[in-house]
């Protein structure tokens, strides 16, 4: 142990008689160092692993926030890309909507044109039937 590592240099074998209360005291006193050098040792074991699970925390959250930033970038692209479809979507609509409009004038005129082709046939017939 420490203690007696430490002692042994300053007294050497056989311990004066007076001296045993003082090397009684210092062997308390070094006792008493040596456990707090082993609990600092203790928790300096326990705490490694822990230093290295924080080290290996703070690098998971390092990676954590840049895949944050990369799906931010991907959500603000998503974004533009339906506010992007959305005014297509409208413009199409909206075009569509003047098509219909435009075949419904066409067909409007179509129905005009068959009718007067109806009253010219009829005109035509009436015309024929007189003539002969």
């Amino acid at each position: 142990p420490l203690h007696q590592s430490i002692l042994t240099p300053i007294f050497p074998a056989p311990i004066p008689p007076g001296s045993m209360l003082i090397s009684i005291d210092l062997y308390n006193k070094l006792t008493a160092v040596e456990a707090a050098f082993n609990n600092q040792q203790v928790e300096l074991s326990l705490l490694r692993p822990l230093r290295e699970q924080l080290t290996l925390a703070e690098a998971t959250k390092s990676q954590l926030s840049i895949e944050v930033a990369l799906l931010n970038a991907d959500n603000e692209r998503l974004r533009e890309t339906v506010a992007s479809l959305t005014s297509q979507l409208a413009s199409t609509q909206a075009h569509r909507s003047a098509l219909e409009t435009r075949l419904q004038q066409t067909e409007a005129r179509l129905q005009q044109q068959l009718a007067l082709a109806a009253t010219l046939e009829s005109d035509l017939r009436t015309s024929h039937a007189a003539i002969e």
